[in-house]
């Protein structure tokens, strides 16, 4: 991420941090997520699509806070979550009362349960067993 900032900030930057490593510490202080991706946003748009809409999924199904020991990506979970969600629909997962099955409830039924903020378990598109 520090490299493609500095790439971004032009090549005359380019060519000083490839020369004198040390000037790089500069944009080290003020690196932020958004800055750091920009260019991969820029290149690989659909990738950071991808990584963003599997992120929000991730969040639903498990605690994604940054650990020491994990992979630095996760650190950036929170970060790119928040991206993308225009014209998403993620499947909305339910446990059943009954069996304690996780079930992906349709949309509709949601939608339909929305105002008594509770979720309408009798529409199950799909069972995912022991998840």
């Amino acid at each position: 991420m520090l490299a493609h900032t500095i790439i971004c900030a032009g090549r005359e930057t380019f060519e000083t941090a490839l020369r004198e490593p040390s000037a790089a510490a500069r944009y080290a202080d003020a690196l932020t997520d958004a800055a750091g991706l920009f260019l991969t946003g820029l290149l690989w748009y659909e990738l950071m699509r991808f990584h963003a809409r599997k992120f929000r999924l991730t969040r639903l199904l498990s605690d994604t806070e940054y650990q020491d020991g994990m992979p630095g990506f996760v650190a950036l979970i929170p970060f790119l979550a928040g991206q993308f969600e225009d014209d998403e629909r993620l499947p909305v997962f339910a446990q059943h009362p009954n069996s304690g099955e996780w079930i992906i409830v349709e949309q509709a039924s949601v939608e339909k349960a929305s105002n008594s903020g509770r979720i309408a378990l009798e529409a199950p598109v799909a069972e995912l067993g022991g998840l």
